[in-house]
């Protein structure tokens, strides 16, 4: 399934901006530039109102201020699928986004050579809905430069160090789960449990059980609660 970059830009359509404070983003540079003078990070900060950064580190403008013209080719669609995910994921979520992380590796032009970055991506402040607003990104060239390369995205709760590790399908563009799974997941979804979910389907409870730990084993979730939200989130249910 590709991801147009019109599915990427309504993905923030969501967000709702009506009461946010801009004054606090000169607050967060303030606080952070004396951090940077020490560390020497390649550090920027994100405004989802102008979908891009409205701070920029020394180091990050050196080696990654050219956003888009930046990234290989190969990795945009996986970089902005990754985002719309991410953004879906939040708004299924109960929890305060506060408490997550989002964690990506891609390639970056970085002085004329394609390299390997680690990205952490730090939410400093949210919107009305509790969504992420501005956020705090921190760029690293990886220390591992692998001939074999793959994109890499997960979710990280920091709060409960649940890590929640997008399958690998959602990127290589084939089926998740199967049609039988998510009809399943659905009914789950809607209340269902596993008897009632045998006698609506007339197959067996074992049945359901198998279909059901696939589906968490697929997902790469430990519960059928995460289950519902992700596969929300990647757009299956």
């Amino acid at each position: 399934m590709n991801l147009t970059s019109d599915e990427y830009e309504k993905s923030y359509d969501r967000f709702d901006y009506s009461q946010i404070d801009l004054s606090v983003i000169q607050k967060h540079i303030d606080a952070i530039e004396p951090f940077i003078e020490i560390s020497h990070l390649a550090i920027s900060i994100y405004d989802t109102i102008v979908n891009k950064p409205v701070y920029m580190s020394e180091y990050y403008q050196a080696y990654f201020e050219n956003d888009w013209e930046s990234v290989h080719p190969d990795d945009i669609e996986p970089y902005m699928r990754s985002s719309v995910i991410a953004i879906r994921y939040f708004f299924n979520t109960k929890e305060k986004v506060s408490d997550y992380r989002l964690l990506r590796k891609y390639r970056v032009k970085v002085k004329e050579k394609y390299l390997i970055v680690d990205e952490e991506l730090i939410p400093l402040e949210t919107d009305n809905n509790d969504k992420v607003w501005l956020a705090l990104i921190i760029m690293n060239i990886s220390t591992s430069q692998p001939q074999q390369y793959k994109f890499d995205f997960k979710i990280l709760n920091y709060k409960t160090a649940e890590l929640i590790s997008p399958a690998d399908d959602c990127f290589d563009g084939k089926p998740i789960l199967s049609n039988r799974e998510i009809e399943i997941l659905r009914l789950i979804e809607q209340g269902y449990l596993s008897k009632e979910i045998s006698d609506r389907l007339s197959i067996s409870i074992n049945t359901v059980s198998k279909h059901r730990q696939h589906i968490l084993e697929k997902l790469k979730v430990n519960s059928s609660i995460e289950a519902i939200k992700y596969a929300s989130a990647l757009g299956i249910l």
